[in-house]
């Protein structure tokens, strides 16, 4: 088998000469483009390695019949724009496909020439089912302000601080309030809080009641 060329031809002849179930591989280092994937820059060009194996295998239903197994596995990488901030990400994955060649034209998926078989529609199918719906630069994008337009990953914008200052509320985090009570301290100090009280003063305010007399 030959080396996959620009075109994505692939020679398969010298596979059919083989026994059922022999094989040969061939690296895989190209581009592709045309995915009509509108987020990926530019072009929709793709980066892809990996491997091609071609296997034949018997044809159960025509034993004449002449097939080839094409297994190819890979990794690809390209770059997207952001969907919440426009900023240039890459966009990494790995794929593994396969598709079976059949010299009956009627069985085929994939464009036949003579011995040679194009492989485009298969590399295309099996990236473009990788790539997420959503591209992010990481999780945490704050995304573009919907007034100005800044990227708020870089800072805030004198919008959001306008909107805050419109806020009555937002005056109340200048407030230096008193710590509530930790929890998890009492427990560290070996002493068990329940609702807010340590357990000794829990105690404390039930010996007060009992010393209290009572009306009458």
């Amino acid at each position: 088998m030959t080396k996959l060329d620009r075109s994505f031809y692939i020679d398969i002849g010298n596979i059919l000469s083989l026994s059922d179930g022999e094989s040969e591989k061939v690296a895989l280092d190209c581009e592709i483009e045309g995915l009509d994937c509108p987020d990926i820059i530019p072009k929709d060009q793709v980066k892809i390695t990996g491997s091609i194996k071609a296997t034949k295998i018997k044809n159960q239903t025509m034993p004449d019949g002449r097939q080839v197994l094409i297994e190819i596995t890979g990794a690809f990488r390209t770059f997207a724009l952001c969907s919440r901030c426009l900023t240039e990400t890459k966009v990494m994955g790995k794929f593994t496909t396969e598709d079976i060649v059949s010299f009956f034209p009627q069985d085929n998926q994939l464009p036949i020439e003579g011995d040679r078989v194009n492989i485009y529609p298969v590399l295309r199918d099996a990236v473009i089912l990788e790539i997420p719906t959503r591209i992010l630069c990481r999780g945490s994008c704050r995304g573009l302000c919907p007034v100005c337009g800044k990227n708020r990953n870089l800072g805030l914008c004198r919008c959001q601080q306008e909107k805050n200052s419109e806020n009555p509320f937002y005056k109340l985090k200048s407030l230096n309030l008193p710590a509530l009570p930790d929890r998890q301290a009492g427990v560290r100090q070996g002493r068990k809080v329940t609702n807010g009280r340590t357990k000794e003063e829990k105690q404390s305010k039930s010996d007060c009641k009992k010393k209290t007399p009572t009306a009458g």
